[in-house]
């Protein structure tokens, strides 16, 4: 029981993350400029590079949509980067019932 509050609660706080993450979705700051201009390749630094090299071997979004606020914390963005692929691919939920496409 333990197990899935634990479960559900990251699942919560990821979903809130997640929210703000959606294609097209823009977050703007006070004075209407983005708070999260879009990253390119040649500005990341070296600890972005290397998440971001893995975000683009299964992305077919490149660095871009979820993946441009992941890389400005890329610690935590490889936290999030695993929860998800956990969530997707490693529970028991089977995959006909966690997966949404047919």
């Amino acid at each position: 029981m333990m197990r899935w509050i634990a479960v559900a609660s990251a699942v919560a706080a990821v979903g809130a993350e997640i929210a703000l993450m959606i294609p097209g979705a823009k977050v703007y700051s006070a004075d209407k400029t983005p708070r999260f201009p879009q990253l390119k390749l040649e500005e990341l630094n070296e600890q972005q590079r290397p998440f971001a090299d893995e975000i683009l071997k299964i992305s077919s979004l490149g660095i871009s949509g979820p993946y441009n606020e992941m890389l400005r914390s890329p610690m935590m963005g490889q936290r999030l980067f695993n929860l998800l692929d956990y969530l997707r691919f490693n529970t028991t939920v089977p995959r006909k019932l966690n997966e949404s496409r047919s």
